[in-house]
């Protein structure tokens, strides 16, 4: 039988025991007020077999395979021994050029799009330090980069700055970054590889001995099927 849930008028004062009333009302109903025989019509029903269950999947590619969308998931705790660390002879380069990138551990994801133009959701966060430069103050230079590739191109408005710790002493947290990147986009049939990607600078500082250090990172990737 349709519900019968008591109504708010005009210039009525509402509280939160009004709300929790009518939420009330409502779980009544659709946890025992529905008469099949009279609310749907014949054959409308959802039965088991039209019921398909999520699969997951663990390493070396976590993901959750759905009937809308796939979720590819990574994390990464804040432990020294999971940083994703960038040496300045492996991933160093000048602010204007695009070489020098390397993706960091544990944020990328290679996965299959099935039909054309399929729309795309990444998150992605982490947290990043220098260490090593020797600067003389915090924040002193620009020395480091992060930033999204999709299928090894650079996307704009992803570009994330990473500054110069001290090279001792309390101060040197003062540069230390969270980070984050929300990015949408579509992508055609095929595989495609998404990640983000960080790189040491070069700059007035000098050719010193330095590292990136990313820990606590999360990446998440969302392909919506049509």
């Amino acid at each position: 039988m349709p519900p019968s849930l008591s109504l708010f008028t005009n210039g009525q004062i509402i509280n939160a025991a009004h709300m929790n009333e009518r939420v009330a009302e409502i779980a009544a109903w659709i946890n025992y007020g529905i008469d099949p025989a009279q609310d749907f019509a014949a054959g409308r029903f959802i039965e088991t077999r039209h019921l398909y269950g999520l699969e997951f999947y663990g390493a070396p590619a976590p993901r959750v395979e759905g009937i809308i969308s796939d979720t590819h998931y990574r994390r990464v705790g804040g432990e020294s021994s999971q940083r994703s660390l960038h040496h300045d002879n492996l991933y160093a380069a000048t602010p204007s050029n695009t070489i020098g990138w390397g993706y960091v551990k544990g944020m990328a994801a290679t996965f299959k799009v099935l039909k054309d133009n399929t729309p795309i959701d990444i998150f992605a966060s982490l947290y990043g330090y220098e260490s090593g430069g020797g600067g003389a103050s915090a924040e002193s230079g620009l020395c480091g980069e992060y930033a999204l590739f999709v299928d090894s191109s650079r996307q704009e408005g992803t570009l994330r700055e990473l500054y110069y710790a001290v090279s001792s002493g309390n101060l040197d947290r003062i540069a230390h970054k969270n980070a984050g990147i929300v990015y949408t986009t579509t992508l055609d049939r095929g595989v495609h590889s998404i990640g983000i990607g960080a790189r040491v600078l070069k700059d007035t500082v000098g050719d010193v001995w330095k590292h990136i250090n990313t820990l606590n990172r999360t990446f998440l990737v969302e392909v919506h099927h049509r």
